[in-house]
């Protein structure tokens, strides 16, 4: 899971190591690795703005998901520390970091809610909210739990786009219960949902349509969008 820095400079990436994986930093063309961590679950590394920083989150043993761990790590100093600290946000799982383009704010996967969510926070974790709360936490015709994951903010910083579903371990490769029928379900919850973080403006062509004020409209490439939230 490679990613680039914003000024095109840098790729930081994960390289498998023992049973976890280290995060790597290199110059585009591979010359001047640099291992930035040694040890641990580490996960889907992304940049922010300034290209020195990285935030990326630590699967911990157990119950990995549920009790994941955002960190930030000046990458020129190598320091490095959990993103958020306030003590009822870190009780709970957070993962998927996405910082925003401007660099004030991140958007993240998390369960403080129940089931995992999108929220949307100062870079901090102060003032966190769900940006994209579904219709319902359970799937009406399979009756499982729906999640949601992988945040991904669009260039101009006024959109995200996240994944919605089913997860993919009630499918049958995972459940060893060969069932087309249901997997066939499972597959048709999956969804690419759209929220903007401020209402500043209620439609967007193209991808999809968003109209502010109503419950959702679809397109017909499966992706989906809905009403825009208060900017923080």
């Amino acid at each position: 899971m490679p990613a680039w820095s914003p000024d095109g400079k840098k790729i930081v990436y994960l390289q498998q190591s023992g049973n976890g994986n280290s995060l790597w930093l290199s110059d585009p063309d591979g010359k001047n690795p640099r291992m930035l961590v040694k040890s641990g679950m580490n996960m889907e590394p992304s940049w922010l703005p300034d290209s020195k920083n990285i935030v990326w989150f630590v699967l911990m043993p157990g119950r990995p998901a549920e009790s994941s761990k955002l960190y930030v790590m000046d990458t020129e100093t190598l320091q490095s520390r959990e993103l958020f600290t306030d003590p009822e946000q870190v009780k709970f799982g957070n993962l998927m970091p996405a910082v925003s383009p401007d660099g004030t704010k991140v958007a993240f996967v998390s369960n403080r809610s129940g089931q995992f969510r999108i929220w949307l926070s100062n870079l901090d974790g102060s003032r966190a909210r769900p940006i994209s709360p579904p219709a319902a936490d359970l799937d009406e015709t399979l009756q499982l739990p729906i999640e949601q994951k992988a945040p991904s903010w669009s260039p101009d910083g006024q959109w995200i786009a996240h994944w919605e579903g089913v997860e993919t371990d009630h499918l049958s490769g995972s459940t060893g219960r060969a069932d087309p029928q249901r997997d066939a379900l499972i597959e048709a919850s999956w969804n690419v949902w759209i929220v903007g973080r401020d209402e500043r403006t209620n439609t967007r062509r193209g991808m999809a349509m968003i109209r502010s004020g109503r419950p959702m409209a679809s397109s017909v490439d499966r992706f989906r969008t809905r009403p825009k939230v208060a900017q923080m």
